[in-house]
């Protein structure tokens, strides 16, 4: 294979390769060949078609593929004789196709390849880390929400009419309404809670100032968004059957009430426990602050540009995540009218700086001889359990295992684990409060555009810091 690289940038690169009029017409009669063996065609005997009649029915298509297999054939040659890590494959442009007798098939393909980063300064960098501190309040708080999961159910006494706070249960079904299909509007036993927002609105406030076995009307309108288009936006009236009423009862925040919990004896030792959890919380999130700290350093200290195409790539994969987040919560992006240029825009310093923070830190790797052990998965696959309680470490682990890809994904976050490790190890650490801490996160880091800051965890890779980077480069991007 015959090919010149031609430099159009410090990371991007245009190949222009050359295949020999030998080489496609030899590949050319291959398929033909192969094609003839097996042709059944009215007035020759099956493998008897004359070459002619096959290359004046089949030459046009046969050309197709074997052009689309040579230049399948050479990229994959042109990257392996490369030898540098490529980020971004363009889709190959040909540029001339052989003649009946002469001639070379011809392609352009344009690369975008990683920066080459000396790393320098990297040890003994400055960070701040937050001490945890846990107060009262956050104990108290987390008591509430203990004991909203223990609160029951029980019959109102003394009062008749329907307050905020209390639980009603409903038959409901609409009212004559050619449009409206009975069945998907109809249902028994369905309990609402007034004032608490969870059903259509229309429906709580009917329901308040009802007495306990009233049978009221309910004004609802559907939503822009409603599965049934026709029904979009359309208002629509509903029976509520009101079949009783109860209110929502808290337990007494006592030892039986901690023991009932199943974590403690009394109330002082569980107290301890919510304590010890929020510090480890805390403890935990500080790691990330002075880790993301370190890693603005580093980015600051190295000049590193991006290539465009694998950045818009990035930026494209940002967005569908985004997607699947707001979908896990039931809501659709494109309801909330959140522009997705505009979401781009918002998050490209932010997938910028993981993608340069990546391309050093995989430096420092390499410059350090640092490799990926079992100790290092074992650890990685510990700390991705924190970010996960509903699943363990082992069971992370025997999900990644039966996926080779995936588990190669694990071995390079493993591995940048390892490096931001050795830094913090020989970084110069300095102590702040907790309350400095939360003070410079709101001066500093105002949430992207219609998203949640603290809506990251899924997956996975806690922070999506993993921007498709491979430290073989054995998965390449693609047009």
């Amino acid at each position: 294979m015959a090919y010149e690289l031609e430099e159009t940038g410090d990371m991007t690169r245009t190949a222009h390769v050359s295949v020999p009029f030998e080489e496609y017409n030899k590949e050319m009669n291959r398929a033909l060949n192969e094609l003839a063996e097996n042709a059944d065609m009215d007035g020759f005997r099956k493998g008897n078609v004359p070459m002619s009649v096959i290359k004046r029915k089949y030459g046009q298509r046969v050309q197709g593929d074997v052009i689309e297999n040579l230049v399948r054939d050479q990229i994959d040659q042109f990257i392996e004789d490369l030898d540098q890590d490529i980020l971004h494959l363009g889709q190959p442009e040909v540029t001339q196709v052989p003649g009946e007798d002469e001639g070379s098939l011809d392609f352009d393909v344009y690369v975008e390849i990683s920066p080459a980063v000396d790393p320098v300064g990297y040890m003994g960098l400055e960070v701040d880390s937050p001490q945890p501190e846990v107060d009262d309040e956050e104990i108290d708080e987390q008591l509430e929400q203990m004991r909203e999961q223990f609160a029951t159910l029980e019959p109102i006494e003394f009062r008749e009419t329907i307050e905020e706070g209390d639980v009603a249960t409903i038959d409901f079904k609409p009212l004559d309404d050619e449009d409206v299909n009975p069945e998907e509007f109809s249902g028994e036993d369905m309990q609402v809670e007034i004032g608490a927002g969870q059903t259509l609105p229309g429906i709580e406030e009917a329901l308040e100032g009802a007495g306990f076995s009233d049978t009221v009307e309910a004004t609802i309108e559907l939503p822009e968004s409603f599965p049934e288009e026709s029904l979009q936006g359309k208002s629509i009236t509903l029976q509520l059957t009101i079949k009783s009423v109860k209110t929502r009862v808290l337990p007494e925040l006592n030892d039986e009430f901690a023991k009932d919990t199943g974590e403690a004896e009394t109330m002082l030792e569980l107290r301890g426990q919510i304590r010890d959890q929020i510090a480890d919380q805390k403890s935990h999130r500080a790691e990330h602050v002075a880790e993301d700290e370190l890693v603005d350093a580093l980015v600051d200290a190295h000049d590193i540009d991006v290539p465009p195409k694998f950045l818009e790539q990035q930026l494209e994969r940002e967005v569908e995540q985004r997607k699947k987040m707001f979908q896990q919560q039931g809501l659709d992006i494109d309801d909330l009218e959140i522009d997705i240029e505009d979401l781009k825009a918002d998050m490209e310093d932010e997938v910028k700086k993981s993608i340069k923070s990546e391309f050093i830190l995989l430096a420092i790797a390499e410059k350090e001889g640092l490799e990926v052990g079992e100790e290092d998965l074992n650890a990685f696959f510990e700390h991705q359990a924190q970010h996960n309680p509903q699943i363990n470490a082992e069971q992370l682990r025997n999900y990644a295992e039966q996926d080779p890809q995936q588990m190669q994904s694990v071995q390079y976050q493993a591995l940048m684990e390892k490096t931001k490790t050795l830094l913090m190890d020989e970084a110069e650490v300095n102590e702040i409060s907790w309350s400095e801490f939360e003070e410079k996160q709101r001066q500093n880091t105002p949430a992207p555009v219609g998203l949640d800051e603290d809506s990251s965890d899924a997956g996975l890779d806690e922070d999506s810091s993993d921007v498709g980077l491979d430290e073989d480069s054995s998965e390449v991007e693609e047009d």
